[in-house]
């Protein structure tokens, strides 16, 4: 089954650029705002965290090529976001040059 619809994917993933729709840029905005409130503490994201997670969002969408980034792209690319920037455990982290 995978082998044959691997051509017609490889064939449709060069094409494919999902966009952002208003409503998936309010999800993120809320998101990011709960996270914040949850902390009780403002936003402290940089720009590229933030470019960072509409890219993740983006390439979700378009692992399932659909022409549009949804609510559950934003939500796993935040998710995803979250668990890299956790320290892995017994790591040291290195001291500030």
């Amino acid at each position: 089954m995978l082998l044959s619809v691997l051509p017609c994917y490889a064939a449709c993933y060069p094409v494919c650029y999902p966009a952002c729709n208003p409503a998936t840029t309010r999800n993120l905005d809320i998101s990011l705002a709960r996270i914040a409130v949850a902390r009780a503490q403002v936003i402290t994201a940089t720009p590229r965290q933030l470019e960072s997670s509409v890219r993740l969002a983006e390439a979700l969408a378009k692992m399932r090529l659909s022409p549009t980034v949804e609510r559950e792209d934003v939500m796993e690319g935040l998710r995803l976001m979250k668990v890299g920037s956790k320290p892995a455990p017994g790591s040291t982290s290195l001291p500030h040059c």
